[in-house]
């Protein structure tokens, strides 16, 4: 099992990984849809 340390640096990560990747999609999609 994790310990709570642990735990929290691996959530912190997934998050700044998810929040990255959803910033760069809606950057995509906000440049196709106005056509640049």
């Amino acid at each position: 099992m994790f310990s709570d340390m642990e735990f929290l640096s691996f959530a912190k990560i997934i998050l700044r990984i998810n929040l990255n990747s959803d910033i760069y999609w809606k950057m995509r999609l906000g440049s196709r849809r106005h056509g640049t």
